[in-house]
């Protein structure tokens, strides 16, 4: 079930104009610059977005905190199924997805990367950047499955239920 929808949302994805693209990106940093306590971030995990996949772009993100908070410790990484788990604490980490549901649950690209990262990092922010289309109604969830705690897109931060941490 998830590999049809992580195929539907990423053609679905790849349909978005470069125009709108960087639009929507806009929109949700907007958002996104009003949704963190940046001052209270110290450490930072982003992923480098893919260009190949239509993902997100991280760019935009990456100039914001490099302009305007540049004491935040800042690590830029690419995930893939043989990359190592950063064995660093982060305040925050931006996950890639490729669908989400109101709740946060995230379809990612399918190896586990995020999940096993996540699962070390308790403590941390986790945040999914997201165009609005990629929202599902309800994403099938599994047990080894780590959920994000905000989804920022275009249209809305969405927020899961008892994370508060750094808002």
């Amino acid at each position: 079930m998830k590999h049809l929808l992580r195929s539907r949302y990423i053609n679905a994805r790849a349909s978005i104009s470069s125009q709108d693209r960087t639009m929507f990106e806009r929109q949700a940093l907007k958002r996104l610059i009003h949704a963190v306590d940046w001052p209270s971030v110290q450490t930072l995990h982003i992923y480098s977005s893919r260009t190949d996949s239509s993902e997100f772009s991280t760019d935009m993100i990456l100039e914001y905190i490099r302009e305007y908070h540049p004491l935040i410790q800042l690590t830029v990484g690419v995930a893939s199924k043989t990359a190592p788990i950063p064995i660093g604490q982060y305040d925050v980490i931006f996950v890639p997805l490729v669908a989400f549901d109101s709740v946060c649950h995230r379809i990612g690209y399918g190896g586990g990367w995020y999940d096993r990262f996540l699962a070390n990092q308790p403590q941390a922010l986790k945040i999914g950047l997201a165009y609005e289309m990629q929202k599902l109604q309800l994403i099938p969830a599994e047990a080894h499955d780590v959920p994000v705690d905000m989804v920022v897109t275009e249209k809305a931060v969405y927020m899961r239920a008892n994370k508060n941490t750094l808002l």
